[in-house]
Formats: C-alpha cells, structure tokens, sequence
C-alpha cells in the first residue's frame, strides 16, 4: 500500500513539472536603453504569457493595456525591487511592439 501511495505522488509531482508553462521570453533586440537584466526579468515574471498570447494573435492594444494594468499593480504592491512604473512599462510595451511585428511579418 505504501509503494502505490508513494508512485502515485511521485507520479503526479513529476506529471505536474512537465505540465508547467514556460512564458515567452522578452527579445534582446526589443530592450531600451538602460534596461537592466534585473528589470527585464522582473518584467518577463509579470507579462511574459502576455507575449505568448500575442503570438498567438492577440492584438497590440488588448496586449498593452493588460501588461500595463499588470506593471501598475506589481509596482503599487511593491513587487518589483523598487523598479519602477516607467522602466518596466518600456520594456514591456518594446516587448509587444516586437512581437507584434514578428507576428505580422511572419503571416
């Protein structure tokens, strides 16, 4: 009884890893100047499904506004190391615009 218990949990741990989606990474070639890795990585934790999303269609305006609703209340929770509203909507707004046009362009 007790190797089936254990089976079982050790097979829904490893079933739930393997289950766990990955979010799009934000793109190198989209940061702005003075872009932090810190920054960009806290900002890819708050909106990096939003980037999968848009790649998988979503427009530029419904992409924007959930991202920056996201950014704004990460920074007013003091979630983002003290980075604030106007780096982190950058990046993420260059991040969109990005994808967007990789997006486009590969229609």
């Amino acid at each position: 009884m007790k190797k089936f218990i254990l089976s079982t949990v050790l097979s829904a741990a490893v079933l739930a890893s393997s289950v766990t989606g990955f979010a799009a990474e934000i793109p190198g070639e989209s940061l702005p100047d003075g872009a932090s890795e810190e920054a960009v990585k806290i900002t890819e934790n708050i909106m990096g499904s939003i980037l999968d999303e848009v790649y998988d269609g979503l427009g530029y305006g419904a992409a924007s506004g959930r991202a920056n609703t996201l950014i704004r209340q990460a920074v007013e929770n003091k979630e983002t190391d003290n980075y604030g509203y106007g780096i982190l909507s950058a990046i993420s707004q260059n991040a969109i615009r990005y994808a967007v046009t990789v997006t486009a362009l590969a229609k």
